[in-house]
């Protein structure tokens, strides 16, 4: 195999796996998120940005957390003898 031979078929190969990148990440889903609520922002929103940073957003799910969690202890599995 000649050197221009390999070297189209590993362009080829290359576009063919770029391509396929593409495919299964398109763009707008990559980088779609929700705008939080005018009542979030006003919660977690500390700097007043118009957007959740790290730190606001890790207080928000922990909120949303304590929220879903069952009151009163878990039950334990009883030990089979």
């Amino acid at each position: 195999m000649d050197l221009h031979s390999r070297l189209l078929r590993s362009a080829c190969c290359g576009f063919s796996a770029l391509i396929s990148a593409f495919a299964l990440f398109p763009a707008g889903l990559i980088a779609q998120t929700t705008a939080p609520s005018p009542e979030i922002l006003t919660k977690y929103d500390r700097n007043h940005n118009g957007r959740l940073d790290p730190d606001e957003t890790a207080a928000l799910r922990a909120d949303e957390a304590k929220a879903t969690k069952p009151p009163g202890k878990t039950p334990v599995c009883p030990r089979k003898r």
